[in-house]
């Protein structure tokens, strides 16, 4: 436990009153840290207080459920929320597809974020990784094409995500795939990220698509020697 983590928990339990606010607080401060067994404990004692979670006290134990894989009391807390007047709450909700997609729960994943009425690129991101993660390109991709539809731009971890997932689409499929993303990256200029150009070769080598390979390869050198050093 960090030395700030310790004064804030004595500051804490010197507290005549504490409401969500405070609770809160000290919940997301332990959950950041990396004490997340420690966050865990502290909702389940607010819990039994009788003080009600607000959507940050819901999304920072989440992110504890999520980094122990702590899939019962994850669950627990879903329900919690699916009673709670935050259930559309877009943080609340990208927490929860968070949760289920790391916790290998891609269904449950895609039903939360099939029912938001809003979604931002992190969602998006969230979804189209988890299932690039766990090898259900095909999802991916669909994934992909509707937030196109949606006039929603991808960004660099998002190419990087479809990119991962062109990879499992089999030699053929995947070339295609690559082709399209290659042309996305042009169009949107990320090819001067060396994050994306990296991932762009390795698929690109994994597919058998060597040319493409040593094209992205020259078009940074070319950069790279008149100026346009690659962006990290």
């Amino acid at each position: 436990m960090s030395s700030d983590m310790v004064s804030a928990r004595k500051m804490f339990d010197k507290l005549p009153e504490r409401n969500v606010v405070s609770w809160t607080a000290l919940l997301s401060g332990y959950s950041q840290n990396g004490d997340s067994l420690e966050a865990l404990n502290m909702f389940v004692t607010m819990r039994r207080e009788g003080v009600r979670a607000n959507q940050f006290t819901y999304g920072s134990v989440l992110r504890a459920c999520t980094s122990m894989s702590c899939m019962t009391l994850g669950k627990q807390i879903q329900g919690c929320i699916q009673k709670s007047r935050f259930v559309d709450n877009l943080y609340v909700q990208r927490a929860l597809v968070d949760f289920n997609s790391k916790c290998r729960e891609m269904e449950d994943a895609f039903c939360v974020f099939e029912s938001m009425a809003e979604r931002d690129l992190v969602s998006w991101n969230v979804m189209i990784s988890g299932y690039a993660f766990r090898g259900y390109n095909i999802d991916a991709f669909l994934v992909f094409h509707w937030m196109f539809r949606q006039g929603v731009l991808p960004n660099c971890f998002t190419l990087g995500s479809v990119l991962k997932a062109s990879v499992g689409g089999g030699k053929n499929g995947g070339l295609a795939k690559i082709s399209m993303i290659h042309g996305c990256i042009v169009r949107l200029f990320y090819g001067l990220y060396s994050i994306i150009s990296g991932a762009l070769v390795d698929a690109s080598v994994k597919c058998g698509k060597l040319a493409n390979a040593n094209y992205v390869m020259y078009t940074r050198r070319c950069r790279t020697k008149t100026g346009f050093h690659a962006l990290r």
